[in-house]
């Protein structure tokens, strides 16, 4: 009877042996493979990081741009007001120049 024993406790230590030899494979496989994609995300992060400032930088030069072309609007504006209360105060100027004469003409042509 102990030699029964025996046997099947050796057998069942082999096939304890051989699934912990093939979980350590599995185990070095999946930790290479971890490797290797940790490797990756982290070149495919430093790209995205490059990208990510290249497009800032482009971003930063268009709002530069942009204030730019708000601040020459807003210019244009200031001068489209000027020109504007110049023609109001050249109206009012031309229409008193215009009164005065016309009352002067009309004045003087009477009886």
């Amino acid at each position: 009877m102990s030699y029964v024993l025996e046997t099947v406790c050796i057998g069942v230590l082999l096939v304890v042996a051989v699934s912990v030899v093939s979980l350590l494979g599995q185990v070095k496989r999946t930790a290479a493979g971890l490797e290797r994609f940790l490797t990756e995300s982290r070149q495919d992060l430093a790209r995205i990081a490059q990208d990510i400032h290249a497009t800032r930088e482009r971003l930063d030069g268009l709002a530069s741009s942009a204030q730019a072309a708000l601040d020459d609007i807003g210019c244009l504006t200031q001068s489209l007001g000027l020109a504007g209360r110049t023609l109001k105060a050249v109206e009012v100027w031309a229409l008193k120049l215009l009164g005065g004469l016309g009352r002067g003409f009309f004045q003087g042509s009477g009886p």
